[in-house]
This record gives structure tokens, sequence and C-alpha cells, in this order.
């Protein structure tokens, strides 16, 4: 067989073939490749600077393009920051001085010092304030900053005086703004035109409940809102007799509340986002020994949240996870995660109860290891036992040491107060057990009992577990492998399957080598 050649008879060399690629690209999509490659880490300059040195034409592609320049952080050396600032000629500038790296190698105020003869080009800054450069952020006003977008403010070790950004003037292009820790005069008139908020505070230093409500009744144009951290509720003056839900944020999609106490939940009694399709709560909850309390603040929640009702009759699936100290809720794009040192079983109690509909189905999942039978007994009555489908025992990484207690109690049914003998959870269909050792006996056993009352009366019978799920590494070891055989085999001859889960990756289908699909 021959071998087809150029007609000229002349096999271009591999070096040739690549000089030509490189060469011929077009001068667009090599800027892209070059922004691309300097963007994959911090120091992106100093990497823009080492690609121009592949060859002439990639060094004048670096040398005269302003955008490549335009993005500067703290990891770079001042001689190249100085160099960016002339490179990018009137190009807008993204700042970042508080960057990923290991280790930044400006001071703060060295770093900024250098940019801020230049803040009439800043686009989007992000900034570590201290007591040294807080002056040059005293300057950001509407004369100087007229194309800033995004402004970004992190505290470290500042003590001065709260900073009075802007001059009290709303910049024109300025839609996203993220404090954390950093004493400002807020008054909201200058943040009228936002379109995100993020607010960080810690113990040093927190916010009364009153100036962060000040601030939302100017912000109407919110999209995206987030307080993280401590939360002072007293109100004085005119918000002392704030009506409950009086701030409308019509724009609101997407709403977090962090907190280390019940406070930022506070913030849920004073506003109304007819429009939010995203909600993530993480709060400490307060005294849930008086049932006053508990009571107004689940209240608040659900008006705060009818979104939850129109999910609940759409029959939403819910995802219900017992945590330590911790009870996570989870139902379409609404998210809770609330948290309490002693209390978590009535917070639990109560997403069971109060936030899923007759016809949802619950995807409840334990992965506090200190979870027992007795427990799951009391959390679930037995008039909502129907609801959960789904259970999971454990997770990668977490053991449950009362695991085997709980897969014997779902193996029996039980007779109740009423006289009835039911079984626990009668619905349940989908079983994972994540314990790095499971009772794999007591899983057998478990898929067993149930499968022998098939041909019970209906009131009494429950569907067979038709889905198993064991994490990956029980399934493939030897020590483990009798145990497995008999539990596939199991599933096999009852329509159910064996499925397995590695740590990071969704559940799959196992098969065993002889059963493996051609």
């Amino acid at each position: 067989m021959e071998s087809s050649k150029p007609s000229d008879g002349v096999q271009p060399s591999p070096e040739n073939i690549a000089r030509s690629g490189i060469q011929d690209l077009p001068t667009e999509l090599l800027i892209t490749i070059i922004s691309l490659a300097s963007n994959m880490e911090s120091d992106n300059l100093t990497r823009a600077q080492w690609l121009s040195t592949v060859c002439s034409r990639w060094r004048a592609v670096v040398e005269e393009t302003p955008e490549i320049w335009s993005q500067i952080t703290g990891s770079d050396p001042p001689e190249i920051v100085e160099k960016a600032i002339e490179k990018s000629k009137d190009m807008s500038l993204d700042i970042d001085y508080y960057t990923k790296a290991h280790h930044t190698i400006h001071r703060p105020e060295d770093f900024l010092q250098a940019l801020c003869p230049h803040i009439h080009r800043w686009r989007r800054a992000s900034i570590v304030l201290t007591t040294c450069n807080h002056e040059v952020l005293r300057g950001l006003t509407i004369g100087t900053a007229p194309r800033l977008e995004s402004l970004t403010l992190r505290a470290s070790y500042y003590y001065g005086q709260p900073l009075n950004l802007f001059g009290g003037v709303s910049p024109p292009c300025l839609r996203e703004f993220h404090v954390r820790r950093v004493p400002l005069s807020w008054d909201g008139k200058h943040f009228s035109n936002l379109q995100k908020l993020s607010i960080g505070a810690d113990r040093q230093w927190t916010l009364p409940l009153q100036r962060v409500l000040s601030i939302l009744r100017m912000t109407s144009k919110l999209e995206e809102l987030t307080y993280g951290g401590g939360l002072s509720l007293a109100l004085s003056g005119d918000n002392g007799t704030m009506a409950q839900g009086s701030i409308l944020l019509p724009e609101v999609k997407r709403l977090q509340l962090y907190s280390e106490s019940s406070g930022a939940l506070e913030i849920l009694n004073y506003i109304r986002v007819p429009a939010c399709l995203n909600v993530s709560l993480s709060a400490v909850l307060g005294d849930l020994e008086d049932p006053e309390n508990s009571t107004q603040m689940y209240e608040g929640m659900i008006q705060f949240l009818p979104r939850i009702t129109t999910l609940k009759n759409e029959g939403n699936r819910v995802k219900i996870t017992a945590r330590p100290q911790a009870a996570y809720f989870s139902i379409s794009t609404v998210e809770f995660d609330l948290f309490h040192p002693t209390q978590i079983g009535k917070v639990l109690k109560w997403m069971i109860k109060d936030l899923t509909g007759e016809s949802m189905e619950i995807n409840l999942s334990i992965e506090d290891s200190s979870f027992t039978a007795e427990q799951l007994d009391s959390l679930v009555p037995p008039s909502l036992h129907r609801r959960v489908s789904k259970l999971s025992i454990g997770s990668l990484g977490n053991e449950i040491h009362q695991a085997g207690s709980i897969l014997e109690y779902l193996s029996k049914p039980k007779l109740e107060s009423d006289g009835q003998v039911r079984w626990p959870l009668p619905h349940l269909r989908e079983l994972a057990v994540l314990n790095r050792s499971p009772d794999l006996l007591g899983a057998l056993c478990l898929l067993k009992a149930r499968a022998k009352v098939i041909d019970s009366p209906a009131s009494f019978r429950p569907p067979q577990v038709l889905k198993l799920v064991l994490e990956g590494g029980i399934i493939d070891s030897q020590g483990n492998a009798d145990l497995i055989s008999r539990i596939n085999e199991f599933l096999q001859e009852n329509g159910g399957e064996l499925w397995s889960r590695d740590w990071g990756k969704d559940p799959v289908r196992h098969f065993f080598s002889s059963e493996r699909p051609c």
C-alpha cells in the first residue's frame, strides 16, 4: 500500500507545522488566548509578561494590547503595576489587592498609592482597608470615580472613623457593593442604583437593625441581597414603630442571610420580596423553650416565603437533613440552614410538619453521628411517615454510630398507641447507607423483612426498597464480597438495584462483571 504524500513530494516537518500554526493565529484569537492563560493565576500580569517571551509576535501583541494590562492585582510586583498603568492607556481598570495568592508583595497602602491617581479609570475595585489607606477611599466621589461599577471593601486592622463614601452622592455606574467589617456612614441614599449588595459583620463590628432597614428602603433596584454576621436588634425613633413587611424590594431574586444568632432573621419581618426565587437562610436560633418566640419566628418565615406554599401545592420533593446542632431544609431554590445547640429536634419536626404538604415526598438525610432510632421515631409522627420515600444514613466521611439500630427499627412493624400496627416509613423506596463500616447484614435483613409482607393487606404492607446505595469502596472490598453478592442477588430477584457512591460524585448503578451490558 502506497502512503499518500504531498504532490511536490516534500513532507512538512512538525516544527514547521507548529510554527505555521502559531504565526497564522488571528490577532483577536491570540489576545484571547493570552488573556485566558494570564488570568489562570492571581499574578496575571507577570504571567502575561512571561508569555511575551514566546516569540516576537506574541511580545508585540502583549506590549501593544491595553486590555491585557487592565486587570491589576496585589500579586504582581510594583514595577509590573507601574507598567500596567502605562500600557493600559485609558482602559477601565479592574484592581484587586485581596487575591487568592498565598501572599501578596505589596502593603495595601503602597498598592493603592500607585493606583489612586487613576481612580477615574476604576471599573471594579477590591480593596483591603487599613488605617493607613482610608484617606484614599474618602476621595471616592462621583467626580473621581465615574466608571466605578463594583466596589469591594474588606477591613484589616482598621480602627479609624467611619467612612463617608461618595460624599452622599449616588455614583452613576455603581451596581455592586460588597463590604466586610468596614465602618461606614450609612444612609442608603448613595446606593439607590445598586443591584447587588453584600454586607458582612462580626462580633466587633455590627450594624443596628434600623441602619440596615434604612439602607434597604433606599435600594429598591436590588436584585441580590446578602447579610452575614452580627446584627443589633434595637430599634429606635421612627424605626421603632416600623410596620412588618413595610419595605418592598420588588426586584430581589436572591436573598442570603447568615448570622451567629437569630438576629439576621429579624430582617425577614420588615421586607417583602415577591419576586424572590432563591432564598438561603443560616442562623443560630434563639430560645426555643419559649413557645411564643418559636411560633412567632416560624410564622414570620412562612409569611415571608409564600413561595413555599406554592411549591407545596405543586408537590415538589423536599430534602431535610439532620446535622449536628443543625437542620437543613431545601425545596426547589429555597434553602434553610438553622442551628441550635440543644433543640434541633424541634426545628426538624417543624420542618416536617409545617413546611411539607400532603402530596410531597421527603428526602430525609441523617448526618448527625449521634442520631438514634428513637430520634427517628419521634422525629416523624405516624401521620407523616408516608411522606418519607428516601432515607440516607450517614454521609461520605461521616459515621452514624447507631446506624445498625436504625436499620433494625426500619425492619419491623410497630404497635402504635391507637392499637394499629404500622411499619416505620411505609413509603420508603430508596435507602442509602454511607457509613465507612456499614451494617451490611442489617441492610440485607431490612430488605428481606419488608419484602416478606408483600402479600399482606395494603393498610399494613410497606413497599419494597427498590434502590440501595452504598459507598463504592464498601462494595469493592473483598472482605464484603459475600454479603454484597447476596444483597445484589436479592435486589435483582425483587426488581431492585444496587448503586454506589464515591466522594464528590453522584450515585451510579453498580454492575458486577457478569452483569455489565455489552
